[in-house]
């Protein structure tokens, strides 16, 4: 009975170690599949980053656009999770196999590239101001000339910071600022 009982456990023990084994081999094959997903997650996302990135800088390129800050975001969240990946690899290299850790990151990466299918336009339009000439009577006087003059030289000189005109009610300070107003919008 002795020699039954023992061959019983020695079984048991068998059956449990061999068990364990196969948890461990698969948990490893697992975590290399998982692991092999995932880089070919971040590849898609890394490609999308890209043309993301480019078709914003071409918007941008004349001023008139402006990114959303969803992108922004995105375009952050999908460098941390990169960080993550990197971090992940070291410690595989490591021998350190962290299936929880791998399980998140591919999440993450899933729902990255789910957030990126649904976009729309990736920049604002930024609000363009529109210029008008102000109505100004025109100026005959000598002297009234020649002071639009000297403003206009002193406001292209880079050493000026500010012009003040001044002067008594009535003698056309008004007039000759909306005439320097009128010739900046001219000439830039």
């Amino acid at each position: 009975m002795a020699s039954r009982d023992f061959c019983n456990i020695m079984e048991s023990f068998t059956r449990k170690v061999i068990d364990s084994s196969v948890k461990d081999v698969r948990s490893v094959i697992d975590f290399d599949e998982n692991l092999k997903t995932l880089e070919r997650n971040m590849k898609q996302l890394s490609d999308k980053v890209v043309d993301v990135k480019t078709e914003v800088e071409n918007r941008e390129q004349y001023g008139k656009k402006k990114r959303k800050r969803e992108i922004d975001s995105w375009l952050d969240d999908v460098m941390k999770v990169e960080e993550e990946l990197s971090a992940l690899k070291e410690e595989v290299t490591r021998g350190e196999i962290n299936p929880g850790a791998l399980e998140k990151l591919n999440g993450r990466a899933g729902e990255l590239l789910e957030q990126s299918k649904h976009f729309g336009t990736l920049v604002h339009d930024m609000y363009e101001r529109e210029e008008c000439l102000l109505l100004v009577p025109q100026v005959h006087e000598k002297i009234s000339e020649e002071n639009i003059e000297d403003i206009w030289s002193w406001s292209q000189d880079n050493n000026v910071s500010s012009i003040g005109i001044h002067g008594k009610e009535g003698v056309g300070k008004t007039t000759l600022a909306k005439h320097i107003y009128n010739r900046l919008i001219k000439e830039t």
